[in-house]
């Protein structure tokens, strides 16, 4: 056959990495390609791009499909869930010809775009706050792991991110930027709504950067119902759309600027979040990080705040004490920060035991009722399956977020919560 001219693929045969595989009933399309699922095992579905697309990906999917390439998927590894979906395997013609890529296939039908999960499951009266700490955790956890592989996403729409029963994943990876020893591999898509100041970056490392105020953007609106943190009113304020009022506005929870508030009394909601997590909202989106990008956190620091916030032990958290982790506490185990809200300003109780002090999240609810099945094991429990160092030793190379390593130690000798 010539599958470059075909148009459905459903019946036709395909080579997957080595084998021979039956294209199935197509499952859905976009702008860039086609989904098919594969006969056979049902977790398997296949990427093919339309014709016009797949000189510019076939290098970049082969990048994409070496193992010293993937991200770590802990969810996957721990609790079965997939939190991103990576090209597995190359699919050609039986020509050779570069057709797509086969993936993992992820039942999406119950699930909900990260925009709409915010605004319909995560509003303050049908979830508590622990709820939006996990949710949003989860997602800098993801992103955290991309970045430790040197890859940057870019393309940060939400309606990439699909979320269900708090667990997050990552879909069309392919537009990701991919970084490899040799070559990185960029991609030009981007979303006005989640795009910093600076708007369209070129490097990797700008993207990364450009990552983490799209991250920011994503973690507000899980937090606050949706709502987008340049979102404002008064007579000072910026209007048209999203990427407009983020040109225009200042960070409008944290200006003393008369003439700029947040839109339909989102402060008192603000200003209920943890006191770490104002901050670094400020970090983010105050005036230097805004315009110049600033001290923005990166993923690591933000998987961090939220992941103590929600309680989770300060040794499981991204540059704690790994090989000592043995899953989360307990209700009535452990430290004495169980007993207490952190969410209010002053109740930080006097802890001097020559360790590093941790909270965890109440919020006026029944904090044993939420522990989760997937706290209940070490999200960043080495596999013993898994490797640092591919066949020819090459080890994963370091990233920026490294560099916040003892920034982040002296974070957690002090309160986070306290003025």
């Amino acid at each position: 056959m010539s599958a470059l001219n075909h148009q459905n693929l459903a019946g036709e045969t395909v080579v997957v990495g080595s084998e021979t595989r039956t294209v199935g009933p197509k499952i859905g399309s976009g702008a860039e390609g086609t989904v098919y699922r594969l006969e056979g095992p049902k977790e398997s579905v296949v990427k093919v791009f339309n014709p016009d697309c797949r000189a510019e990906k076939a290098d970049k999917v082969r990048a994409m499909v070496q193992p010293e390439n993937r991200p770590r998927d802990r969810t996957y590894e721990q609790e079965g869930v997939r939190s991103i979906i990576w090209p597995q395997e190359v699919v050609e013609d039986n020509s050779g010809r570069f057709l797509g890529y086969k993936m993992p296939e992820k039942d999406l039908d119950e699930a909900l775009d990260a925009l709409s999960y915010a605004m319909f499951e995560l509003t303050w009266d049908d979830s508590t706050q622990e709820d939006r700490l996990m949710v949003a955790y989860n997602l800098a956890f993801q992103v955290y792991e991309i970045h430790e592989q040197e890859h940057a996403i870019g393309d940060y729409n939400h309606e990439n991110i699909f979320i269900n029963e708090g667990f997050v994943t990552l879909i069309d990876c392919d537009a990701f930027h991919i970084n490899t020893e040799t070559t990185t591999y960029d991609d030009d898509t981007y979303f006005p709504r989640y795009s910093p100041p600076e708007k369209r970056p070129d490097s990797l490392e700008e993207v990364k950067d450009a990552d983490r105020f799209c991250l920011g953007v994503h973690i507000f609106q899980l937090l606050m119902e949706g709502s987008h943190p340049f979102l404002a009113q008064g007579s000072d304020a910026a209007t048209g759309s999203l990427q407009d009022m983020i040109q225009g506005n200042a960070f409008p929870y944290e200006t003393s600027a008369d003439g700029l508030e947040p839109h339909d009394g989102m402060q008192t909601k603000y200003d209920q979040l943890p006191r770490e997590i104002r901050k670094h909202f400020t970090k983010c989106f105050d005036t230097g990080a805004k315009d110049l990008g600033w001290g923005r956190p990166s993923p690591k620091e933000w998987a961090r705040v939220l992941g103590k916030a929600a309680g989770i032990p300060k040794e499981q958290l991204p540059g704690g004490d790994e090989s000592n982790s043995s899953g989360a506490t307990g209700p009535g185990e452990g430290d004495e920060w169980q007993d207490f809200d952190p969410f209010e300003d002053d109740n930080t109780p006097e802890i001097d035991d020559g360790e590093d002090t941790d909270q965890a999240t109440d919020n006026g609810d029944d904090i044993e009722s939420n522990k989760d099945s997937w706290i209940e094991t070490n999200p960043f429990e080495e596999d013993s399956t898994s490797t640092s160092a591919d066949d020819g030793g090459n080890t994963s190379t370091t990233t920026d977020d490294e560099d916040q390593d003892e920034m982040d130690d002296d974070w957690m000798d002090t309160d986070p919560f306290e003025d």
